[in-house]
Formats: C-alpha cells, structure tokens, sequence
C-alpha cells in the first residue's frame, strides 16, 4: 500500500480552516503530556468521523455511521513501539514509512499510527523489541 504522503514530499499546509470534511487530512501537534524534554512531535491524519458521526472500533475494525469503512488495509492504529537499546535513526524510519508519530519517552518508547502490516512488518527487525496495539478501550464508541 502507498502512503498518501511519502518522506520528501513537500506541502503547503493551511493553518485555519473554517470547516472539516471527510478524508481532509489535518496537520497537528502530537499531544505528548508525560514528556516535557521531548520535542514536538506534529501529525497528519485523516478525518473519518466529523460532529454528528458515530466512529466505532469492535475487534480492531472500525465502522462510521454503522458501516464498515472500505479500506481497511489502509486504516492506521496507534502502536507503541519498544526498541532493543537503540534510537530510530532516519533511515530506519523511511525503511518503515514511519511519518505519523515519534519519540514519547527518553526510554526509547515510540508511538506511531500504523497499519496491521506495517505493524508486522516492524515487529520482525532486530531493533525492535516489541510492537504492541494499543486501544484506550474495548469497543469504543466516539
């Protein structure tokens, strides 16, 4: 699968928007409350749900409105990511299309938006120590 926006691209971001609809990607700053002494880390992400929608994850699939989006080879999920006593270098993250995410601790802890296969595709290099989904509750209904 391609990414929408691939390392190297360049893009003009617009910083006020009057109003949101599906598909649009955002540009953001990641909310990292824990860590203080880690730099910014800024998100583009996809709206799927706007005011009114009913966004619901059951079994890591996740429907808009009651109906299951399409692409689900596409869909991302936060993944923390543990590596095995080494910081990501750049080409490490180009290697795995790692954009959507970053440093979240100084214990060299990661939380990246991924896809299922880009999540077992990480799990497997040596670097990495453990790849874990994480999901803020079971069937979650926004």
């Amino acid at each position: 699968m391609q990414e929408t926006y691939r390392y190297g691209d360049v893009l003009l971001i617009k910083k006020a928007l009057t109003s949101y609809h599906h598909n649009e990607v955002l540009y953001f700053e990641y909310p990292v409350k824990d860590s203080a002494d880690v730099k910014k880390t800024f998100l583009f992400q996809r709206i799927k749900g706007l005011p009114g929608d009913t966004l619901e994850i059951v079994d890591k699939i996740v429907f808009v409105n009651g109906r299951q989006i399409e692409e689900d080879s596409a869909v991302k999920m936060n993944y923390f990511i543990e590596t095995a006593h080494k910081q990501l270098d750049s080409l490490f993250k180009i290697r795995y299309s790692l954009t959507e995410g970053g440093e979240i601790s100084n214990d060299l802890d990661y939380s990246y938006s991924l896809t299922k296969a880009q999540s077992l595709l990480l799990s497997k290099d040596s670097a990495i120590k453990k790849v874990e989904l994480k999901t803020e509750k079971q069937n979650l209904t926004i």
